[in-house]
């Protein structure tokens, strides 16, 4: 499971050049970063346990909202490309 979610962000990176991947998985997991970076929180980090929780349960949704919106071929067939190693994670020229 680990191993899993270790690759994620590759998988994503390859779906975010892909044209056929919706908007929504290109712009949540930004969102997602911003969110976790940005200093002003829903639930402040202050209160113990309960700072934290509100943080990763709404990265989590994030997430997940935006890879459940990839159709299942399109995740498989990039995961491929992953297992493969022929994911090109260097920026466009």
């Amino acid at each position: 499971m680990f191993h899993r979610l270790l690759k994620l962000p590759f998988i994503w990176f390859s779906l975010f050049r892909d044209k056929r991947t919706p908007t929504r998985t290109k712009v949540l997991p930004l969102a997602a970063l911003i969110y976790a970076l940005f200093p002003i929180d829903m639930i402040p980090d202050i209160l113990p346990l309960l700072g934290q929780l509100d943080d990763v349960s709404i990265i989590v949704l994030f997430l997940w909202i935006a890879f459940r919106a990839v159709s299942g071929n399109l995740y498989q067939e990039h995961e491929k490309k992953f297992d493969k190693g022929v994911i090109d994670v260097t920026p466009d020229k």
